[in-house]
């Protein structure tokens, strides 16, 4: 026989052995769930979206101030008054417009904030029932659970990579005796 068809038998002899001993290649934590959910974004809001509140200054200050001499004519008084009291009111209606559209981005920030955290709260739970059912098939496969020794190894073997040449079928079985317990695999042919 020659040299390069006696390596790649010891080769194809270890894949087997390899892929069952236990290294870190494959083992109960690859079966765990390590992803963490991905943290709470707020809502893109455009500079247009975000608006400032209404300053009285800017109302009240487009008022001109009655001057001494403008005092002297006849129903200035009046037409300032009114003046202030139109600013006054357009600056309460810009504020009541302002506090409807902050309220609204709240209520969106709010329901955003509830949506994630139901999110989170589902991903945290489905990631906490896989990894308890790691945890019992651990414990099951420690304990010598026949059907999770073979359903462990099986997981091990489907997890190695193999040359395009070697079988990949395979077929997994496990017998337990008083010297201990055997691991049998069998390859049924290429795919």
């Amino acid at each position: 026989m020659n040299q390069d068809a006696e390596e790649e038998l010891e080769m194809l002899a270890g894949i087997l052995d390899e892929a069952l001993d236990g290294t870190d290649h494959f083992g109960f934590e690859h079966l765990r769930t390590h992803e963490t959910f991905p943290p709470f974004v707020p809502p893109n809001w455009s500079a247009q979206d975000i608006i400032q509140p209404p300053q009285p200054e800017s109302y009240l200050g487009a008022v001109k101030p009655l001057k001494w001499f403008d005092r002297l004519i006849p129903g200035a008084k009046a037409r300032y008054d009114r003046a202030v009291v139109s600013a006054a009111e357009s600056y309460q209606e810009a504020l009541k417009v302002y506090s409807q559209k902050e309220a609204a981005r709240k209520q969106q920030l709010e329901e955003s904030q509830a949506s994630y955290e139901a999110a989170k709260l589902e991903f945290d739970e489905k990631k906490r029932k896989q990894n308890e059912q790691v945890d019992e098939f651990e414990g099951a496969y420690k304990k010598g659970d026949e059907e999770a020794i073979v359903a462990y190894n099986t997981a091990a073997l489907q997890h190695t990579t193999y040359p395009p040449s070697f079988p990949q079928n395979f077929r997994v079985g496990y017998s337990w005796s008083s010297v201990g317990g055997r691991i049998k695999t069998s390859q049924l042919g290429s795919d």
